[in-house]
């Protein structure tokens, strides 16, 4: 989690966006901690076989990463994955 968030602050520096990834990491613990007993949406999508938010959450960071020369391979690993999860899913409909 602290790798895809300094990927995302990363990205965010060299787009002018005035966020560091230490804390987008701070968030995202502070999230899975108020969040641990649920189950999260993005898991129910993949389980049901409908599409995830997926393409609003990552893409938007690995075309912007792309576009400012800043490879970010852990996001477009779990991208990419998540992708493959859900169309996994949906050829098994």
């Amino acid at each position: 989690m602290q790798i895809v968030a300094m990927e995302w602050g990363e990205v965010c520096r060299k787009a002018g966006i005035e966020i560091e990834g230490q804390k987008i990491f701070e968030m995202a613990v502070d999230t899975a901690k108020r969040t641990a007993m649920n189950r999260s949406s993005m898991l129910q999508d993949v389980t049901m076989g409908r599409k995830t938010e997926i393409d609003h959450i990552l893409a938007p960071i690995i075309d912007l990463g792309k576009k400012h020369g800043i490879l970010t391979p852990l996001c477009t690993l779990l991208y990419e994955r998540i992708k493959c999860m859900e169309e996994m899913k949906n050829q098994r409909k």
